[in-house]
């Protein structure tokens, strides 16, 4: 197991999201089950997905 903030995923993998992302989101931690060097760009959509949801999951529009 490893753990790594989304911003080292994301400059590793897909940089050119990473001035889209806030700076809470950039350093929230990921538990990687298998490890960085497994991952691929599909995962890492799926991360960066899930990491934004769970930013702004408690976040209400009005």
């Amino acid at each position: 197991m490893e753990t790594v903030t989304l911003s080292r995923i994301v400059m590793k993998f897909t940089p050119d999201l990473y001035p889209f992302l806030k700076p809470k989101e950039l350093e929230t931690q990921i538990f990687l089950r298998d490890g960085l060097s497994v991952l691929n760009p599909k995962d890492v959509v799926e991360i960066v997905h899930q990491s934004i949801y769970e930013q702004q999951k408690d976040t209400f529009i009005h």
